[in-house]
């Protein structure tokens, strides 16, 4: 007989076992994994028609083959599963009043059907260390391992890392991130902010700032996708000419990194001012604007500016 320990991890599967009152949901949430739950999402999203548009959050629903598919669309869990109108009926219930009816003292009424129990709060940062992107590392292959060390070594240096990104598929893409991602969180002194926009289709950004000084911001789909990279490596260019975008994803919307609170993002990456705007000497110096002898000789005294004859002594 074939091996069917998987079918849950199938949108078939899935409506097969709720029509026989199997607890899919749990056997869903707990056997099948990320590779698994995203194709399983990707098939019901495809075939399924939404409904439900008033749920909160990241909450959605789809309805196919006559059952009610509930469930978290950034987290790839299902919430719940059943035929809208019918009696929810368990096995145990249904057994028991297949032999004896209903039980003495109920008024024949069955008793209503416990919720299943709520999965454990995940206190993870998002797209850093939360469920989903700690079992995204857990599913990385040897390549794709070696590959995020190449990629984090290329962001701490600024150095553009589009093609090594580009080349993989979109899960492929996502693993390598959060090992990139979940690693750099892990080094001492490594300080990271996380802000979400809204809807289940939203952005998120990443500020990472190494002990080291290198400033590393991250857009990305709340699937942990890329949609842009900036960095900053805390060298003098940085400071001069700001953070360098290091990554450019083809076909994607890039978004915004800013917070609902009002706290930027990207300012914090680029520093509140940038040293090539404004009327300051060295804003006009490297606009080739004229500056005065007198604000020459300042520049070099603060290290700011240096020339051949200087670099020689």
């Amino acid at each position: 007989m074939a091996d069917d320990s998987k079918d849950v991890c199938r949108v078939e599967g899935v409506i097969a076992g709720a029509a026989k009152g199997q607890d899919v949901v749990n056997k869903f949430n707990q056997d099948c994994s990320p590779a698994e739950r995203s194709a399983f999402f990707n098939n019901l999203q495809s075939q399924g028609t939404s409904t439900d548009n008033s749920r909160m959050g990241t909450h959605a629903a789809s309805m196919l083959g006559g059952f009610k598919i509930e469930y978290d669309s950034v987290k790839r869990t299902l919430d719940d599963v059943h035929r809208p109108g019918a009696p929810n009926v368990t096995p145990a219930d249904a057994h028991v009043a297949g032999k004896a009816g209903p039980k003495a003292g109920h008024d024949g009424a069955r008793k209503p059907e416990a919720k299943p129990q709520a999965a454990e709060v995940d206190h993870g940062r998002r797209g850093i260390d939360d469920w989903y992107t700690k079992a995204s590392r857990q599913n990385l292959s040897p390549d794709e391992k070696t590959l995020a060390g190449k990629v984090e070594k290329a962001l701490l240096n600024g150095d553009s890392v589009s093609a090594s990104l580009n080349d993989l598929g979109r899960d492929a893409k996502v693993r390598v991130m959060a090992e990139v991602k979940g690693h750099l969180a892990e080094q001492a002194g490594t300080k990271v902010v996380v802000s979400e926009g809204d809807g289940a289709d939203g952005g998120r950004s990443i500020l990472m700032e190494t002990k080291g000084g290198q400033k590393i911001l991250i857009d990305e789909s709340k699937m942990g996708i890329p949609r842009d990279i900036n960095v900053n490596t805390g060298s003098m260019l940085s400071k001069l000419t700001g953070a360098r975008d290091v990554y450019d994803a083809p076909g994607e919307v890039k978004a915004s990194a800013s917070s609902s609170s009002g706290f930027n993002l990207r300012d914090a990456l680029l520093g509140k001012e940038n040293l090539t705007d404004g009327n300051g000497p060295l804003a006009r110096m490297l606009r080739q604007e004229p500056v005065s002898d007198a604000e020459m000789a300042e520049m070099k005294r603060k290290g700011l500016v240096f020339d051949a004859k200087d670099r020689s002594q």
